[in-house]
């Protein structure tokens, strides 16, 4: 469920849990595109429901049909996604199978990082108190609901107004430095003094009751 973004999006769906609207599509055609501009609108992230390519934020028509031939070229379906304007963050949850307990809110935004393709330059702000308390609640609920187990990594978008919405879910904690986790490891992992690696372990141990 976590690896597959339109599988995980349905599940946020049915759970009732504010995500961005969203369209699955196999196609570049005119349907297709017709159907996401209708239910999704612009402007709107394209996305590989698997990670076969780096998400791109597209303004029109023409720019849809261009990214989704790029994402339908190496996966078999796309997500379209809605833009939610908002602070982009990422926060990893403990979940052990009798408590579950999100981290430090990371803010970290792939967008900006990465330089993602239609994204352009903005700034990063971040949550007020009640803003970081409401999503640490939020992602520990969806945990429940999934019945997530190890320590799950949930991107999400913020508004101003402190609504959160789940935008995925990522199976594989990142938990120190490698080469393609580099830039967000370095400058977020290390910096908020959290050692993931270690809580990888004690949930994984407290999780067949080891300790």
């Amino acid at each position: 469920m976590a690896k597959d973004k339109a599988k995980f999006k349905e599940k946020l769906n049915d759970w009732k849990i504010l995500t961005p609207k969203s369209v699955v599509v196999d196609k570049a055609d005119t349907e297709s595109i017709s159907k996401v501009a209708e239910k999704v609108g612009f402007p709107c992230v394209v996305k590989s429901c698997i990670d076969k390519l780096y998400p791109q934020k597209v303004l029109d028509k023409e720019g849809l049909k261009t990214a989704l031939e790029e994402v339908l070229a190496l996966d078999s379906r796309a997500l379209c996604e809605e833009f939610i304007d908002g602070i982009d963050t990422t926060i990893a949850v403990m979940s052990d199978g009798s408590k579950i307990e999100a981290c430090v809110v990371n803010y970290y935004s792939k967008a900006m990082e990465v330089k993602l393709k239609g994204f352009g330059a903005f700034k990063q702000r971040k949550l007020s108190e009640n803003g970081e308390t409401a999503l640490k609640r939020c992602v520990e609920q969806v945990t429940k609901l999934a019945e997530f187990r190890g320590l799950p990594r949930f991107d999400t978008m913020v508004t101003q107004e402190d609504k959160v919405y789940i935008l995925e879910c990522n199976s594989v904690g990142v938990t120190g430095v490698n080469k393609r986790y580099q830039a967000y490891a370095e400058q977020f992992l290390l910096a908020d003094g959290v050692n993931y690696a270690e809580l990888l372990v004690k949930t994984s141990l407290n999780y067949w009751k080891l300790l």
